[in-house]
């Protein structure tokens, strides 16, 4: 698949500024050198939602000191209804956990920790559609060498992300299409 022109374009809530890969990557290791006496966690999570006949697809990396709150990064990626046909979640759901997977590289390889990866499906013991492939799904995040959590507790991807989701396309954005080199 190609990438777009935001891929590598990360947004903090509330800023108008854009990253670089490199600029977030440095902000990052900014925070995570401040003195922290409960030490800081670091994850990454995906979530995606069909607007219109495009799907969104918004990743989060996520700093937080347990009990004195949190920062964190998102960058947002458009793919065309098309490359997702109809009864292919499964398929969505993969590519969450595959944009989840690159970036936690991304943070391991720059920031020389390992952070955990977020994921949007519900646990295998629960009705909800990812349940049937929730373990396939954290399996995939963990046989790449992270730790893996499922809803409940993948609040990255089912909450910040989700919230990201829900807003309305940009215009001026271009469309992944997985025909186009």
């Amino acid at each position: 698949m190609s990438t777009n022109s935001q891929d590598n374009v990360w947004k903090v809530a509330g800023e108008a500024a854009s990253y670089t890969d490199t600029e977030m990557l440095e902000r990052c290791r900014n925070i995570l050198s401040q003195n922290s006496p409960n030490g800081f966690e670091v994850g990454v999570g995906t979530d995606s939602q069909l607007i219109k006949n495009v799907f969104q697809f918004v990743t989060v990396v996520s700093i937080w000191n347990r009990g004195k709150g949190g920062f964190y990064f998102y960058k947002m990626e458009y793919h065309p209804r098309s490359n997702f046909p109809p009864k292919s979640q499964k398929l969505r759901m993969f590519e969450e956990v595959s944009k989840s997977i690159a970036t936690a590289v991304l943070v391991e390889e720059n920031l020389q920790l390992k952070p955990t990866v977020h994921i949007d499906a519900s646990a295998a013991n629960k009705a909800a559609f990812t349940s049937a492939f929730s373990e396939q799904l954290t399996g995939y995040a963990v046989s790449s060498g992270f730790e893996a959590l499922s809803k409940p507790y993948s609040w990255i991807a089912s909450a910040i992300g989700d919230r990201h989701t829900k807003r309305k396309m940009r215009p001026d954005v271009k469309v992944i299409d997985k025909d186009t080199k």
